[in-house]
């Protein structure tokens, strides 16, 4: 249970992750072309995504 309590949480910090970063890493590597990365709810999934996927690597040592 607490597993997927730590998940939830990752999930929604990586969200609020991805609507604030991702714009920035956009303008870094310089792709300001692509349309699906403007939505602000793609962001959040993008980054909700990666975090999720890192906990993997982090939750199984609780």
């Amino acid at each position: 249970m607490l597993k997927r309590i730590v998940q939830l949480f990752f999930l929604v910090i990586g969200g609020a992750l991805g609507i604030y970063l991702i714009p920035k890493i956009i303008n870094v590597l310089d792709i300001g072309a692509v349309p699906l990365l403007e939505g602000s709810y793609v962001r959040a999934i993008i980054g909700a995504i990666i975090l999720f996927l890192t906990t993997f690597w982090l939750v199984d040592y609780i």
